[in-house]
């Protein structure tokens, strides 16, 4: 769930217990810009323990690929990692060779790569490049 599309963290709990009861894991998005203007509320959710995981989304503007990796980031996930040791976070947009492994050294347990395999080349040989890199 986008949290910047609900009003209160009220009705992001109200949302969240709705979907109860239908096997979804339900995690929280925001960008920077968003985390950073709403981290209180934000991090009120973290501490209810009711989401499965933040997915930050690292780039400037949602939906559009190719886009430089936001590396603002960096010191909030680690900021986020020790305050929250046992949040899962994923990464999602601007994942590359440089970034991923940034994120690995800040222990995010996932990422979405979109144009890293997608761009260009063979895609299944760019997954089995992403791979060697985690794999290390």
């Amino acid at each position: 769930l986008h949290y910047a599309a609900f009003p209160s963290v009220e009705k992001f709990v109200e949302t969240y217990e709705l979907s109860q009861g239908f096997m979804l894991d339900i995690g929280l998005a925001a960008t920077y810009d968003e985390y950073i203007k709403l981290k209180p509320q934000i991090c009120e959710i973290f501490d209810k323990g009711i989401i499965k995981f933040f997915q930050i989304m690292t780039i400037k503007q949602i939906g559009i690929q190719g886009q430089s990796f936001d590396d603002r980031w960096l010191t909030e996930i680690e900021e986020i990692r020790k305050q929250y040791p046992d949040l899962l976070i994923q990464a999602d947009g601007g994942v590359s060779e440089k970034s991923i492994t940034k994120l690995q050294h800040l222990h995010v347990n996932q990422v979405v790569i979109g144009s890293g395999i997608f761009a260009e080349g063979n895609a299944g040989e760019n997954v089995e490049f992403f791979n060697d890199i985690i794999r290390q």
